[in-house]
Order: structure tokens, then sequence, then C-alpha cells
């Protein structure tokens, strides 16, 4: 089952700050012919996965609380996450990668961290 990042506490979407890195993680096998020949193909169907590191700063911990929450509720149900990245033209699954942190700047504002990487299942 694909959950949709909640809404913050004000019905908002989510929006990332725009220093985050959006990375290609193309499958290639690369087959070295000999006398600087080589050849190149993709494996598998989906060939070119993302994965963004994005950062939510200076959000209120009560929104912190809605992501890290729903972070949690995903690495214990397994569920991938469905996002539209700002700059991307459609939405993507996603699962989170690795680890979040949630850094408290000043009393009542927080910054989120955390890596998506995209899926292909059903």
């Amino acid at each position: 089952m694909t959950q949709p990042l909640p809404t913050n506490s004000a019905g908002a979407n989510f929006v990332p700050d725009f220093d985050f890195t959006k990375t290609n993680t193309a499958s290639t096998v690369v087959v070295k012919l000999g006398d600087g020949y080589e050849h190149r193909t993709t494996v598998g169907l989906n060939q070119n996965p993302k994965v963004f590191n994005l950062s939510f700063k200076n959000i209120s911990e009560a929104d912190a609380d809605i992501l890290t929450n729903f972070f949690d509720l995903r690495e214990q149900d397994g569920d991938s996450i469905t996002y539209q990245i700002p700059t991307e033209s459609v939405s993507m699954k996603f699962v989170l990668q690795g680890t979040y942190s949630k850094k408290v700047n000043y009393a009542n504002i927080a910054t989120i961290q955390v890596t998506f990487r995209q899926v292909f299942d059903l």
C-alpha cells in the first residue's frame, strides 16, 4: 500500500527547502571489449531510480512531529510514500533510505532531514 505524505498542522502540503539533492542511480552493465571499446546496457525494467536528500527547515515542532511520526509508521508497516518533489512533473513512490533526523533549532522550531529512495512496487 502507498501512503501520501501528510499535510502540516495548517492543512498545507509539506514543501522541502530548495537546497535538496537529486541523485540518479542508473543500473548499467559495462562490458570492456579491449582497445578502448566498451558496450553499455541497462538492466531491468526501471533502470534509473532517483534518490532525494530533503530538508524541511524551520518548521514548527508540531509539524516536525507529524513528519517523524509518519516516517516511524512507514518503517513499521513497510508502506511506500507517494510524494511529488517540487521540481518533478509527477508524483513518485519512495521509501526511506537509511535514517532521518530531527534537529531542534530554537524553541518550537525544528528541521527534518530525510532521504527518499524511489521504488517501483505495485
